[in-house]
């Protein structure tokens, strides 16, 4: 059975990660969150999260944003394997509560589950 540990592994870092899922990827959406994914060649999946300073003034706003994204992928890594994914906040924070959040997020994974099982 595979750890559901979000280690250093399991994120994308570097602008160049961000720009080649950006630039090779398919795009899943919800009217708040924009899913990038892309194959990896891997054994495992790997999230980065894009969290505009515009829509969150305060760093802890985004930092709570970020934090929730990454416990949902935690908990899902396995099924998204061997995949790169960047997740970009549409949102303002004020609309939107963490359980809001939540809802949304598991929304975009099952929907990448989905279309990506059919790929």
């Amino acid at each position: 059975m595979k750890s559901e540990r979000f280690s250093c592994h399991s994120r994308l870092r570097s602008e160049a990660e961000f720009m080649a899922v950006f630039q090779h990827s398919r795009r899943f959406s919800d009217q708040n969150l924009v899913a990038f994914c892309r194959h990896n060649d891997l054994q495992h999946a790997r999230l980065g999260v894009s969290v505009p300073k515009r829509a969150f003034k305060l760093a802890s706003d985004r930092n709570t944003v970020r934090r929730v994204i990454r416990e949902s992928f935690r908990r899902r890594q396995v099924q998204l394997d061997s995949l790169d994914i960047v997740v970009v906040v549409k949102i303002p924070h004020s609309t939107l509560s963490k359980r809001g959040l939540r809802e949304c997020i598991e929304r975009l994974w099952q929907k990448v589950e989905t279309l990506l099982a059919g790929a």
